[in-house]
């Protein structure tokens, strides 16, 4: 726990040029605010775990309250790290509306399910007074490993979103190769696959160690990672988006022509819009809106043609 809170820091220093960059002046938006909070929320439940696992004098009683405390916001941050996620995931199927609406409907579950074993799991949780209270005050022991279910949900969402991510990557990532669809998959894969093994790894180790004080070890490396790797996606889409050329994009500006009805125009600078852009608001310049054609690209009432 002490190695993911120390992560949380480190990234968030890492970041932080690129944050005060791209973020901070940025005007608000729903993508900005919820950034904001997947960020610094996380600082809440860390400083929570550190005051229950090193307080020597905190009581079995202080011990649960704190635990719980921690829980809730650790499901808070998860779920607003996962509403990225739908949307993100809507966005690259093109507002497809099934997709959007097996996500939504995923999700609604998925947090009704986590909040009543959630619920039920602390309540069933017992402290006990530590034999070495100056390593640690308390120690968790659970009834049963009701508690698994909810990081169940966690992990089926995950694979969820790995698996939409893979089956519109490959045909989106041939059909355009721009630095920010390179960002969106490169990230979206490699960090998805990461989210699922530790969701997974964790399922199991609260399965296994159902009745060891350690079953609850990854509940906060979790929690660290969903906030490390869903802000970096935020970041880095934002950046990529902020900085297109038209060598990277593969384009080139032609004048208007008759059988284009004059909608092809000159103008000195790549405004993109995207999806994501319109949907949530990520960028702050955005990228292509909807599916990218082979033919064209529409940039806000421009057409740009492929060479």
């Amino acid at each position: 726990m002490v190695a993911a809170i120390a992560l949380l820091f480190y990234d968030t220093a890492l970041k932080l040029g690129d944050e005060v960059n791209h973020l901070w002046f940025a005007p608000w938006s729903i993508a900005k605010l919820l950034y904001l909070i997947i960020r610094y929320l996380a600082f809440v439940d860390a400083s929570l775990i550190m005051f229950y696992e090193f307080h020597p004098d905190n009581s079995a009683q202080e011990c649960h309250l704190l635990y719980q405390v921690a829980m809730w916001f650790m499901t808070a941050g998860i779920i607003f790290c996962q509403f990225v996620l739908i949307v993100r995931t809507y966005a690259i199927w093109a507002r497809n509306f099934a997709v959007g609406l097996y996500l939504s409907i995923f999700q609604v579950a998925a947090i009704i399910i986590s909040i009543i074993f959630c619920n039920k799991s602390a309540k069933e949780l017992i402290f006990i007074p530590s034999p070495i209270p100056r390593v640690v005050p308390c120690i968790p022991l659970q009834e049963s490993n009701i508690s698994l279910y909810a990081f169940a949900c966690v992990a089926i969402f995950d694979f969820n979103i790995l698996t939409l991510t893979m089956l519109k990557g490959y045909s989106h990532y041939r059909k355009s190769s721009t630095p920010l669809v390179r960002t969106l998959y490169r990230d979206g894969i490699i960090y998805f696959v990461v989210l699922f093994t530790v969701s997974l790894t964790n399922v199991i180790l609260m399965r296994v160690m159902n009745n060891s004080p350690y079953f609850y070890m990854l509940t906060e490396p979790q929690r660290v990672l969903h906030t490390v790797l869903i802000t970096r996606l935020i970041l880095n889409v934002r950046v990529a988006a902020e900085k297109p050329t038209i060598e990277d994009s593969g384009l080139e500006m032609r004048p208007p022509f008759p059988s284009d009805g004059g909608k092809t125009r000159l103008f000195s600078t790549l405004n993109f819009r995207s999806p994501f852009d319109s949907t949530l608001g990520i960028f702050s310049h955005g990228s292509v809106i909807g599916e990218t054609s082979r033919d064209e690209i529409m940039v806000s009432d421009r057409t740009w043609r492929k060479v």
